[in-house]
């Protein structure tokens, strides 16, 4: 229960759970199993923790959600998933203008998840920042449910994160 419940709350790294684990088999003075035994077990409850965020994740959006993220992938438009994540380049009023605009389209899509998951905002922002990273037909490639619940995570901070870069461009001097 320890282990499910320190995976669910941050991401530790593999071998931080099984440094938990030992510890914990130890602190309770049960028989230690072979390393491999322990990682394995450490290797499953990660994958199910995990499987059960992106479900909680990709479970915020509507049906009818997910029909417009599919079609923000087959956009060839200004504002593609590809123009809705780019950060301001070059400063000046065009590109305030422009990023604007950017606001505007992240709004009136609509695809930020309504209800909050129960999922810990650490982890939500991780799956942001990974998101922002990976290029377009990476995102379109990963399986169900993690693509959608990275979608989630990156449209639950792309608002802020659009108003922030244009409140940038703003204060910059002229």
């Amino acid at each position: 229960m320890a282990l499910r419940g320190s995976c669910w709350t941050g991401d530790d790294r593999p071998g931080l759970l099984f440094d938990r684990a030992t510890a914990w088999l130890l602190g309770a003075k049960v028989l230690l199993p072979g390393p491999t035994t322990v990682e394995r077990l450490c290797a499953r409850v990660r994958s199910r923790v995990q499987a059960r965020r992106w479900e909680a994740l990709a479970g915020a959006f509507t049906p009818e959600q997910r029909l417009r993220l599919d079609r923000l992938f087959e956009a060839d438009d200004a504002f593609s998933i590809e123009a809705l994540r780019q950060a301001p380049q070059r400063f000046g009023p065009t590109e305030l203008t422009r990023h604007l605009e950017r606001l505007d389209a992240i709004r009136a899509l609509g695809l930020a998840p309504e209800a909050a998951p129960a999922v810990p905002a650490a982890v939500i922002d991780r799956l942001a920042r990974g998101a922002r990273r990976m290029r377009g037909a990476a995102l379109a490639r990963l399986p169900e449910p993690r693509r959608t619940a990275t979608l989630a995570a990156l449209f639950h901070a792309l608002e802020g994160i659009a108003l922030d870069d244009a409140l940038d461009l703003f204060d910059q001097p002229a």
